[in-house]
């Protein structure tokens, strides 16, 4: 197991809330969840991935909602 650095992050009560629950959906303690934000946020595979998609959606995004919302035949 690597060595661990406390952090002391003041949050307003209602963000603090909100993360407490969303680490409990996932079934992860508060500490876990905040270390995969910042592994997801810092990745760079997925900050590629994150570019390449929001590529696309600005290329076809007008065309992907014109369909979405086309009657069906």
């Amino acid at each position: 197991m690597s060595a661990k650095t406390q952090l002391n992050v003041r949050l307003d009560p209602d963000l603090a809330t909100a993360a407490r629950q969303a680490a409990d959906l996932r079934h992860l303690s508060l500490q876990e969840y905040i270390e995969q934000l910042v592994r997801d946020d810092t990745d760079p595979v997925k900050a590629a991935f994150m570019d390449s998609a929001q590529q696309v959606v600005d290329e076809l995004g007008t065309f992907i909602e014109e369909r979405a919302s086309a009657p069906s035949h």
